[in-house]
């Protein structure tokens, strides 16, 4: 499904802004399907240059629609407190 969606909104415009989406498969994962075998769908979704004034909020009404956010982390940076 997550696939689908990434074929679906790639390239859509987003307040100005082109979407670039791709799969992201964590090491682990990677070292778990040479294991067993397994294709497993990676359901991790990194967000970068988000607008500073977003907020926690702003970011879950936009993605709920595709399905429900689990955990949501916001990185600031140090030196400016920024996002």
């Amino acid at each position: 499904m997550s696939v689908y969606f990434l074929l679906y909104l790639q390239g859509t415009i987003l307040d100005g802004h082109a979407l670039i989406l791709q799969l992201c498969h964590a090491k682990i994962d990677r070292q778990a399907q040479k294991k067993d075998g397994k294709d497993k769908s990676s359901t991790k979704l990194i967000v970068r240059n988000v607008a500073f004034e977003a907020t926690e909020k702003d970011i879950r009404q936009l993605f709920n629609p595709f399905g429900q956010v689990i955990l949501l982390l916001f990185h600031h940076f140090t030196s400016a407190g920024k996002s």
